[in-house]
């Protein structure tokens, strides 16, 4: 017999108590960023919820996403929950690339260094102290590979909804399989879609990875290219809920949008960004353009170095996005 879609009265009331009771005793598993200014704007993640992270090239989108999955790990790692894990796709970057920001972030050496192999003996045996280290924290990634090239499946929606299931039976060194904690996608563009119109098969995506968020009960994270328009955009080229590259699914399907910008990739140190002085490029603005059940249309200032995908506080008062140097 077919699963009823349709709740009676009773049925539901029934099911809303249920939920709002798990969610109180579930209250741990709802997911902050790990940043105090940005927690105080910004509702924890529930399960089912699709995150977007919305930016222009360069505009440190991906560091944030990266940020966010080491230090949701690094809660699971401390919380000793075995049972769990994060789980990091990769559509840009090669696994290794990726993972190149987690050794940076945690040895001080720069990714642009790492990049270029300008590492000597004694930082690489302080890579290889912090790779120990991070082998027993929850986090996976799923992508393609320089070190195993032959490799090399579309990842569409179903081959990733495959793969997740086959991290989740893969199981935990006690025998239990694992539970998704949170999935991260970076980025929507790059994804495979069905059909040969972008904008149809981009939205199509979308719906896809909300539904990935509903069937494995997490958080999904879903990195967003900002059009190319936005930087001209008046009065400052920050991005909007409607600045999405060739989809308007951002808008509609997102739970919460998040957009970020960096001053220094449109203004010289010495400049003003709107009412702010740009000084040097470790400034990013981060702006809740969406959520669900919580305040929007706010900004925050923070503190991202590129070079160590450092996240930290920055001495600056709430931004709102409508103002401007007189």
């Amino acid at each position: 017999m077919q699963d009823t879609i349709v709740y009676s009265p009773n049925e539901i009331a029934n099911m809303t108590v249920q939920y709002l009771q798990e969610r109180v005793n579930n209250k741990e598993y709802a997911i902050d960023l790990g940043h105090k200014e940005l927690d105080e704007i910004l509702n924890p993640a529930h399960p089912g919820d699709l995150i977007s992270i919305l930016g222009r090239p360069g505009s440190g989108k991906t560091s944030f996403m990266m940020r966010w999955a080491r230090y949701r790990s690094e809660v699971l790692s401390n919380k000793n929950d075995t049972d769990r894990t994060v789980a990091y796709i990769t559509l840009e970057q090669t696994v290794e690339d990726l993972y190149a920001f987690s050794l940076s972030a945690e040895t001080g050496i720069g990714i642009t260094d790492m990049a270029r192999g300008n590492i000597d003996q004694a930082e690489m045996e302080k890579i290889l102290g912090v790779t120990v280290r991070l082998m027993n924290q929850p986090l996976c990634f799923m992508g393609h590979s320089a070190m195993n090239r032959r490799a090399r499946p579309k990842l569409d929606i179903e081959t990733i909804r495959q793969n997740l299931h086959g991290l989740e039976d893969r199981g935990t060194n006690n025998g239990k399989p694992f539970k998704l904690d949170m999935i991260f996608m970076d980025y929507l563009q790059r994804a495979p879609y069905k059909g040969s119109d972008k904008v149809t098969g981009l939205y199509d995506v979308m719906n896809g990875c909300k539904e990935l968020a509903l069937e494995f009960a997490c958080p999904f994270v879903l990195g967003v290219q900002a059009r190319r328009e936005v930087d001209a955009k008046k009065p400052l080229p920050i991005p909007g809920l409607s600045d999405a590259q060739w989809t308007s699914g951002v808008e509609q399907i997102s739970d919460v949008v998040i957009s970020t910008v960096r001053p220094s990739k449109y203004m010289d140190t010495g400049q003003y960004f709107g009412s702010i002085l740009v000084e040097g490029h470790c400034q990013m603005l981060v702006t809740i353009c969406k959520q669900k059940l919580g305040v929007d249309n706010i900004s925050k200032w923070v503190y991202f170095d590129p070079a160590l995908n450092h996240l930290d506080r920055l001495e600056m008062k709430s931004y709102k996005p409508e103002q401007d140097h007189d």
